[in-house]
């Protein structure tokens, strides 16, 4: 042994205490002794540490044997203590044993001593060992014990059969169940019922040893669902088969929400996009489809009060006509679904404008379809251009008039909706305030969630070939958007359709819209109209337009021209027609111009182009007046004389 062994001898025998450190010494211990000779010395020897065995010679009769005992237990309880006696038969061994004694040695076969103190020393060293685990193991598992009942995840042990091993507090702060009520209720009527599937399938896995997770819903008493990432790792026993299973969950209720929130902004933002790319190819269209088509409504409509109605041709005519003004429509639904569409806000009570359009919604929905008006009391105003307004009210009902088969109900309602910050923030489309709400409801086919999913694509259409354009409900988003509106809409297959428009609150005074007028007869005129328009033929159906009506037309088919003929006029010219985009001039640029000669004149612009591309030409401010191609000679009758009779700002 090339360790030195640290003995401590508590005897008050001299001679003794000299044996037992020669029969150390003589069979090749390295050992270091101190003899101790009674209870005061032992105490204070143990005081100083560092003993490896105790050796006692003695028996239990021996008065000090109990104070030695006791010293060796308080200062170690580790410490091996041997007793070396003279003689130590059976009984006496058992009661050594009792009192403490790891070991006991008869002076007369000493043969044994050192063995007995290797084998105690072993002893101790497992001992500490033990001790050590132990402790270790009480203070992890106090440690997952803190862990468990403090952190906010949810940890759960069960065994297969389904009782409930171990269940942490945290389940309980959270969901609001009592452990008295987990123990009478089934598992199952606190998962979602769509859930349910998952569990039962991760369940399955997990009997066959492996390690599952799953997020599902997990009711609340308050009556909430909870969403919850749920791992499970089974146990084995000793034979390998699963035995128990431990459950980690974890409360992922707002990270559900966020990741909610980002695909309902990513699908808004690509809405978005699609609108940007549709009001770009409209935008880059609508000048030259709006030119070609005021030349072939304009001609026609000419043509028309020029042919006598018995002339076989008329239903050509009316034909031609029908067809432009088709696509005209289709234009400007191309321009109001990209929010592109220039529009005239003004104060709108929609009880009102809804009654002065029931007749006409009535024969577009037909006798088999009863209609129902549900007006709101003391309505809200909201703003926003009229002819808007019909887009979206028509569109609506149109769409619930093909959805019925057969006889039905079509349900037209109003109202005043206020939406706080709590709604807000779950719903990021809408910001807060108040709403006028305009409802449509029908009972027919109702949508799938497919189609729901579709319902504002541009050109995405149920109905058969021919019989729908697609831009319908995509004009009606595009106009709601246009007015910092919203909608929402509830269907389900062969129940009906439910779509809600919510529109800002107009604050400030209003009324219905005194100027609204609708076509009827044409007006006519006597003033002197300078007339400016780029494109040859326009400027041949404006003329012609302008002179039927019995105005006097000096037409320019430049800005320059229209300077010089402005100059060299003598009399007096009332009002400027104007084109607004064209070479080298502007239409505002050209009013600019010629009001400094002509302070008194007026000025009418026309444009094909949507309302952005026309927006830095100035001729979108308050009091300047446009109409948009293509436009009818009747439609310009009634625009000039409502600038004529305008008062000057």
């Amino acid at each position: 042994m090339g360790e030195v062994l640290n003995v401590l001898v508590a005897t008050d025998d001299h001679a003794a205490f000299l044996m037992i450190e020669s029969h150390l010494t003589r069979h090749g211990l390295s050992a270091h002794c101190q003899c101790v000779a009674d209870a005061g010395e032992l105490a204070a020897a143990l005081g100083q540490g560092g003993w490896d065995v105790v050796l006692s010679p003695g028996y239990s009769n021996d008065p000090d044997f109990s104070k030695v005992r006791t010293a060796t237990q308080a200062a170690d309880g580790n410490l091996p203590w041997i007793v070396v006696s003279e003689s130590v038969d059976a009984e006496c061994a058992v009661e050594l044993l009792k009192r403490g004694a790891w070991n006991f040695v008869r002076k007369d076969n000493l043969s044994r001593l050192i063995p007995a103190i290797e084998q105690s020393r072993r002893e101790a060293s497992e001992r500490r060992d033990r001790l050590e685990a132990d402790k270790a193991f009480r203070e992890g598992e106090e440690v997952y014990r803190l862990l468990a009942e403090h952190a906010e995840d949810f940890v759960a042990m069960h065994h297969i059969d389904g009782r409930r091993l171990y269940l942490s507090p945290s389940f309980c702060r959270v969901t609001g169940w009592t452990l008295a009520e987990l123990r009478v209720s089934e598992w199952r009527t606190r998962v979602h019922p769509d859930d349910l599937k998952y569990i039962e399938r991760a369940r399955d896995a997990n009997l066959r040893g492996e390690v599952t997770c799953i997020e599902h819903r997990s009711l609340c008493k308050d009556g909430t669902w909870l969403w919850v990432e749920t791992r499970c790792r089974p146990l084995l026993d000793a034979s390998g088969k699963v035995d128990k299973m431990v459950v980690w969950s974890r409360d992922i209720t707002e990270r559900r929400q966020a990741a909610a929130k980002h695909e309902q902004l990513l699908m808004q933002f690509l809405q978005a996009q699609k609108m940007e790319a549709v009001g770009r190819l409209a935008g880059g269209v609508a000048h030259d489809f709006n030119n070609m088509l005021q030349t072939i409504m304009g001609t026609t409509e000419l043509l028309l009060g020029e042919t006598a109605p018995d002339d076989p041709r008329i239903e050509d005519l009316h034909e031609i006509e029908k067809a432009a003004r088709r696509s005209a429509d289709l234009t400007r639904q191309l321009l109001a679904f990209a929010r592109k569409q220039t529009i005239e806000p003004k104060a709108l009570v929609l009880n009102a404008v809804v009654m002065d359009t029931m007749k006409m919604l009535r024969r577009l929905i037909g006798e088999d379809i009863e209609l129902i008006w549900n007006p709101a009391s003391a309505l809200w105003c909201v703003k926003m251009d009229p002819s808007q307004f019909d887009q979206i009210l028509t569109n609506l009902v149109v769409n619930a008039r093909d959805a019925i088969t057969g006889s039905g109900k079509v349900t037209i309602e109003t109202g005043n909706v206020v939406f706080d910050e709590a709604y807000c923030q779950v719903h990021p489309e809408v910001n807060p305030g108040d709403y006028v709400m305009l409802s449509v409801s029908d009972d027919g086919c109702g949508m799938d969630k497919e189609t729901l999913a579709r319902l504002y694509e541009p050109f995405f259409t149920t109905k058969a070939d021919g019989k729908g354009t697609g831009l319908g409900l995509a004009t009606v988003y595009g106009i709601v958007s246009q007015n910092e509106g919203f909608i929402t809409v509830t269907s389900e297959p062969w129940v009906g359709t439910t779509f809600k428009i919510y529109l800002p609150r107009y604050v400030k005074s209003a009324a219905r819209d005194p100027q609204r007028q609708k076509a009827g007869k044409t007006q006519s005129g006597v003033e002197t109209v300078l007339l400016v328009e780029d494109e040859g033929s326009l400027l041949r159906l404006a003329r012609r337009f302008l002179e039927t009506l019995g105005y006097h037309v000096l037409s320019a088919g430049s800005p320059i021209v229209a300077l010089q003929l402005a100059d060299e006029f003598a009399g007096e010219i009332h009002l400027l027609l104007s084109d607004v985009i064209m070479p080298g001039m502007d239409g505002h640029q050209l009013l600019q111009r010629l009001s400094t000669k002509r302070p008194a004149m007026k000025c009418l612009f026309m444009s094909g182009y949507p309302s952005d591309a026309i927006a830095h030409c100035g001729v979108l401010e308050k009091g300047v007046f446009l109409i948009h191609k293509p436009f009818s000679k009747n439609e310009l009758g009634i625009k000039l004389r409502e600038v004529f009779s305008a008062k000057p700002l």
